[in-house]
C-alpha cells in the first residue's frame, strides 16, 4: 500500500489506504473571510492562531495555511500590495512561524504564489505537504523544483492548461502525467497525492460516476488519493477508512465495513395483503412504522441484539388476522449511520 509521510518536528502523519484516516484542517484560509482578511492586514494572528488550536481539539492531524489575502487598505497606499508575489510571501512566513508555534502537527502549505510556497517551506519545521500542483506545464516547471528540493509530498489536482475534464480518462491522463514529471525530478510516486476533483452531481450529472472510475484507476497505479465529500453514497462506495466531521469536530474515525457492522441498524419490510388505517394495539411493544398507504410495517432493530423480537413480532402480527403478501430485510446505509451520529442518535 502507498504510505505518504508528512510530519512537524514532532509528530508524523502517514496518508494511505491502510492508514488512520488523515484530517486536514483548512480553516486558516483569508480566501472570503474579510474579517480574518482584515485582522492580517492589520499585523492581528489572533483569528490564525485561536483556528489552529481549535482545529487541532477537534481532531484536525494536519493544519492547511493559506495566505491568499489582499490587502485592500494598503493597496490604496502602496500599488505593490496588489501583486500577491509581494504580498504572499511574508505574510506565509508569518503564519507559519506563528501556527507550529502553538500546535504540533503538521502543515499543508497552500498558496498560488511559487514565493509564498518556498516561503512557507523555509519556515516549517519537519515535512509538510505542499498545495499544489496541476497539469499545467507552467506550474509543474515552479512547483516541482521545490518539491525536489525541500523533499516533501505534493497534492496533485487533476486539471490542467484545458481546465477540468469531464471525462475521467483525461483527468486519470493529467494525474499520470503529473506522477511522471514528478519522476523525471526523482519524486517518488508516494510522495504524490491526488486530488481527482470531484465535481459537484447537480453541476454535472455523471460525476458520481467518473469519480468511482478514477480513483480506481488511481489507486491501481500506486498513488495516494484524498478526495473530500459531501455525498456520503460516493464514500460508502469507494473509501477504506471513513472520517465523520460535524461542525468542524471528528466524530468518529474507523474502517468502514467495520463501522457498518457496529453502527449499522437492519429493518425487517412486512408488506400486507391489505392495507390498514392504524396499528393494532397488539402491536405496540414493537415500535413499528406504518406506511402512508397503510399496506408496510417497518420494524428496525439492531442485529446485534440476542432477541431481536422479529419472532415474537411475526407471531403477533398472525394473531391479529393480518394476512402478509412479503417480507423483506434492508440493512442501514452509511448516509443512515452518518445523521444518526450528527444528531447525536
Amino acid at each position: 500500500m502507498t504510505k505518504t509521510i508528512v510530519e512537524s518536528k514532532t509528530k508524523t502523519a502517514i496518508i494511505g489506504f491502510d492508514q488512520p484516516f488523515c484530517v486536514i484542517g483548512e480553516r486558516i484560509n483569508p480566501t472570503g473571510r474579510k474579517k480574518l482578511a482584515l485582522e492580517l492586514e492589520a499585523g492581528d494572528f489572533s483569528t490564525v492562531e485561536a483556528d489552529a488550536i481549535a482545529q487541532v481539539l477537534a481532531g484536525a492531524t494536519v493544519l492547511d495555511i493559506n495566505s491568499g489575502a489582499v490587502f485592500s487598505n494598503k493597496m490604496a497606499e502602496d500599488p505593490r500590495y496588489a501583486d500577491n508575489n509581494f504580498v504572499e510571501p511574508p505574510l506565509m512566513k508569518e503564519l507559519v512561524e506563528r501556527v507550529q508555534a502553538i500546535v504540533d502537527v503538521p502543515l499543508c502549505i497552500d498558496s498560488s504564489v511559487p514565493g509564498a510556497l518556498e516561503s512557507g517551506l523555509e519556515a516549517a519545521e519537519g515535512r509538510p505537504l505542499l498545495n499544489s500542483v496541476t497539469g499545467e506545464e507552467e506550474r509543474l516547471e515552479m512547483v516541482l523544483p521545490l518539491v525536489k528540493k525541500y523533499n516533501v509530498p505534493v497534492v496533485a489536482i487533476s486539471n490542467d492548461d484545458t481546465g477540468i475534464s469531464e471525462d475521467p480518462d483525461v483527468r486519470f491522463a493529467v494525474a499520470k502525467k503529473i506522477v511522471e514529471c514528478a519522476a523525471d525530478f526523482g519524486i517518488p510516486a508516494h510522495d504524490i497525492v491526488v486530488d481527482p476533483l470531484v465535481m459537484p452531481i447537480g453541476a454535472m450529472a455523471t460525476a458520481g460516476l467518473q469519480v468511482f472510475t478514477l480513483v480506481r484507476r488511481l489507486r491501481e497505479s500506486g498513488v495516494t488519493i484524498i478526495l473530500t465529500t459531501h455525498y456520503i453514497e460516493e464514500a460508502e462506495e469507494i473509501a477504506d477508512r471513513v472520517g465523520v466531521i460535524n461542525n468542524g469536530e471528528l466524530l468518529l474515525i474507523d474502517d468502514k465495513q467495520a463501522l457498518m457492522h457496529k453502527l449499522g441498524k437492519r429493518q425487517l419490510i412486512v408488506e400486507l395483503e391489505k392495507g390498514i388505517t392504524a396499528l393494532p394495539e397488539a402491536l405496540a411493544p414493537w415500535t413499528l412504522d406504518l406506511s402512508t398507504d397503510g399496506s408496510k410495517l417497518t420494524y428496525t432493530y439492531d442485529p446485534h441484539d440476542t432477541q431481536t423480537g422479529i419472532n415474537g413480532l411475526l407471531q403477533a402480527i398472525g394473531d391479529t388476522g393480518l394476512l402478509l403478501k412479503d417480507i423483506q430485510t434492508t440493512q442501514s446505509s452509511l448516509e443512515e449511520i452518518f445523521v444518526g451520529l450528527v444528531k447525536g442518535q
